[in-house]
C-alpha cells in the first residue's frame, strides 16, 4: 500500500506494479500535493520546465499502463480518500480510510508493505489554520508563476529579475543571498512584520546589500504578471517573483507516529539507508517505509524522492521483509 498520490507515491506504485505486485494507492487529491503549486520545474528528466500538475498527470498515465498485466489487476487507486488511522499485526498493515472531509462511512484496507509518501505542507502568509477545506481553497496567488517555494527548482529563471524572499528565518536570509549571488538583479527580504530569528542575520543582509522590509503584510496579489506585496501602511511594492521561505506548517507524519516510528524535532521520519522506518530504539519497523519529503535527512527534491521510492520498493521485494 502507498499513502500519498504525489510524484513520489505514484512512482512507488509504478515500481511495485513493474515488479508484479498488487498496489493500492490512497490519494487525497492533486490539490494536496506540494508539486501542484509548481508552475515550472526545471530538473525533471525529459520534461524540463514542466508544471507540477502536468507532472502528476503524466505519472497517472504511466501508472495506468501497468494497471493490468497478463490479465492481472495490479493497481488500484482510491481517489479523494484519506488514511486517518493504522494498525499493524503479523498479517501486515491495516489502514482506516474515508472520503476526504467526510467523517462517516470509514473502511479498512490491508497490505503487507506500507509506503508513506505523505509529504509536508508549506507555511503560507495569511493562513493561520490548516484543514482539508483550507488546503483545497488556499489563497489565489499560490498557483501563479509569480510565486515559488523552491530556489533549487525555480532559481534557473531569476536572472536579472526583482525578487522578494518572504520569511524571517536564517534559511530565508541564505536564500536571499543565494538569489543575489547567483542570479543578480534586485532582492529584498520581506518578513511580514516578524523579527529575524537570528540577530546576526540583519548584519548579513546589510553586508550583502539586501534590503530588509519588516512592515506587516496586508495581502499578496497578482497584478500584470507581477507579485504585488501590499503592506498594512497602505504602501505597495511589486516584484517579478516571490520565493516563500516560511518553513513547514506541518509534516504529515501522523500514520508513522501511530506505528511507533522515530521522528526528528522537525517531525521528519527517521529511516535507515533503505528508507525503512526506525522505531525509538533504532530498530527497523519491518515493512514500513517513509519516502520523499516525509523522510529525514534527504533533499526535498522530486528526483531524490523517486530514488527513495525505488529503494523502498526494491528493498521490500528483495528482503521479503525478513
Amino acid at each position: 500500500m502507498v499513502v500519498g498520490g504525489g510524484p513520489v507515491g505514484l512512482h512507488a506504485a509504478l515500481k511495485g506494479a513493474i515488479l508484479n505486485h498488487r498496489v493500492l494507492v490512497v490519494d487525497k487529491g492533486s490539490q494536496f500535493s506540494r508539486v501542484s503549486q509548481a508552475p515550472a520545474i526545471a530538473n525533471i528528466p525529459g520534461h524540463p520546465g514542466i508544471s507540477g500538475l502536468d507532472l502528476l498527470r503524466l505519472h497517472r498515465e504511466s501508472l495506468d499502463g501497468f494497471r493490468d498485466i497478463a490479465g492481472k489487476n495490479l493497481v488500484t487507486v482510491l481517489d479523494g480518500t484519506e488514511a486517518f488511522d493504522v494498525a499493524r499485526d503479523e498479517e501486515g498493515f491495516h489502514l482506516k480510510v474515508r472520503a476526504v472531509g467526510d467523517g462517516t462511512n470509514p473502511s479498512t484496507v490491508s497490505g503487507k508493505v506500507l509506503i508513506l509518501a505523505t509529504g509536508t505542507v508549506d507555511r503560507k502568509p495569511g493562513i493561520g489554520s490548516f484543514g482539508w477545506r483550507g488546503h483545497e481553497t488556499m489563497a489565489p496567488y499560490i498557483r501563479g508563476t509569480e510565486v515559488g517555494y523552491c530556489l533549487l527548482c525555480e532559481g534557473w529563471h531569476l536572472d536579472g529579475k526583482r525578487v522578494a524572499v518572504l520569511g524571517n528565518r536564517h534559511d530565508s536570509v541564505s536564500i536571499a543571498k543565494d538569489v543575489l549571488g547567483h542570479f543578480g538583479g534586485e532582492v529584498a527580504l520581506i518578513t511580514g512584520g516578524e523579527p529575524l530569528e537570528e540577530v546576526e542575520d540583519a548584519q548579513e543582509l546589510e553586508k550583502a546589500g539586501i534590503p530588509l522590509v519588516d512592515r506587516p503584510l496586508k495581502a499578496l496579489r497578482e497584478r500584470e504578471g507581477q507579485l504585488a506585496v501590499l503592506f498594512d501602511d497602505g504602501t505597495e511594492e511589486r516584484f517579478d517573483k516571490g520565493i516563500m521561505s516560511l518553513g513547514m506548517y506541518k509534516v504529515n507524519n501522523e500514520l508513522a507516529c501511530l506505528l511507533g516510528a522515530k521522528v526528528t524535532a522537525e517531525g521528519y521520519v527517521v529511516t535507515d539507508a533503505n528508507c525503512e522506518a526506525l522505531d525509538q530504539e533504532g530498530h527497523r519497523i519491518k515493512g514500513l517505509f517513509a519516502v520523499g519529503d516525509l523522510r529525514a535527512g534527504s533533499w526535498k527534491q522530486i528526483v531524490v524522492g523517486w530514488g527513495d521510492a525505488e529503494t523502498a520498493v526494491i528493498t521490500a521485494y528483495a528482503k521479503r521483509l525478513d
